[in-house]
C-alpha cells in the first residue's frame, strides 16, 4: 500500500510539471503562428494555433489527472480501460478536446460550480455523495447542453489543421485547397482566441477546489467524457497532436 501511494505521489508530480510544460508548449505554438503569420505563411500559422489549442487542452487533463478529478469509476470505454492501466499519455491524447472546452468556457464554468455548490445537499447513498436541489440540477442541466454543442467545432478545427498543412483537390469547387490560399484574417482571429484561452487557463489550473466542487467536476466531466464517444473519430484523427511529441515541452 505504501509503495502504491509514493508511486501515486511521483506520478502527481510528473503530471504537474507536465501540464505546466503543454501549457508553455501552447505559448510557444502561438508565438511561432504569430511569426509565420508575419511572414505571410498563413496556412502553417494557422495549422500551429490549433497545435496550440491541443497541447493547452491537454494541459487541463493532466491538470484534472494529478487532482485526482477523472471521474474513474464511471468513464466510457475506451477511456475507463486507459486510465486502469495508467495509459496516460493515450488517454490525454484522445481526451484533450475536453481540456480545450473546459478552458475556453472556464469562466462560465466557474461561475457555475461557485452557484452549484451553493445548492447541493451531501447524500452518501448517490453515486457521488452529493445530491443536486431543484435550483442547483437547474443551473448544472444549462451547462451541459452548451458544453456538449461545442463538440461541433471540432471538425472546424480538424478543416483547420488539414488546409494549413496539407494540399489536396477540392472537387466540390473544382480547385486545389492549399496552405498559400488561407486568408490572414482567420490566423490573426485564431491566434486572438488562442491568447484569450491561455490567458484563462492558468487561473484554472490553479483554482482551489473544495470537496464538494470535487465532486461536482466528476459529475460534469461524466457527462462531457460520454460527450465525445460520438466525436472520437474526428479526435484521433488529428495525427500530428496524436502522435507527436511536444516540440517546446523541456
Amino acid at each position: 500500500m505504501q509503495n502504491k501511494q509514493c508511486w501515486l505521489m511521483k506520478k502527481n508530480k510528473l503530471l504537474e510539471k507536465t501540464l505546466k510544460a503543454s501549457l508553455k508548449n501552447a505559448k510557444q505554438y502561438i508565438k511561432d503562428a504569430e511569426i509565420l503569420c508575419s511572414f505571410r505563411s498563413y496556412g502553417h500559422a494557422l495549422a500551429f494555433t490549433i497545435l496550440g489549442d491541443v497541447e493547452m487542452g491537454k494541459s487541463a487533463i493532466y491538470n484534472l489527472y494529478s487532482k485526482n478529478l477523472i471521474p474513474e469509476t464511471t468513464l466510457p470505454e475506451p477511456y475507463s480501460t486507459y486510465y486502469k492501466n495508467n495509459e496516460i499519455e493515450k488517454f490525454t491524447a484522445e481526451t484533450w478536446w475536453i481540456g480545450y472546452v473546459l478552458i475556453s468556457n472556464i469562466e462560465e464554468i466557474l461561475q457555475n460550480l461557485i452557484e452549484v455548490t451553493q445548492e447541493v445537499e451531501m447524500d452518501p447513498a448517490e453515486e457521488f455523495g452529493i445530491r443536486l436541489t431543484k435550483k442547483g440540477l437547474k443551473i448544472h442541466k444549462k451547462l451541459i447542453p452548451k458544453l456538449i454543442e461545442e463538440n461541433d467545432k471540432i471538425k472546424e478545427l480538424e478543416e483547420h489543421i488539414t488546409k494549413g498543412l496539407i494540399v489536396q483537390p477540392n472537387f466540390e469547387t473544382n480547385t486545389v485547397d492549399a496552405p498559400n490560399k488561407v486568408k490572414k484574417s482567420l490566423v490573426k482571429e485564431r491566434i486572438k482566441i488562442a491568447k484569450k484561452n491561455i490567458k484563462t487557463a492558468e487561473p484554472f489550473l490553479n483554482f482551489p477546489i473544495n470537496a464538494v466542487q470535487q465532486k461536482i467536476i466528476k459529475m460534469l466531466l461524466t457527462i462531457a467524457f460520454e460527450s465525445i464517444i460520438p466525436i472520437k473519430k474526428e479526435i484521433t484523427h488529428f495525427i500530428l497532436p496524436s502522435t507527436a511529441p511536444s516540440l517546446y515541452a523541456q
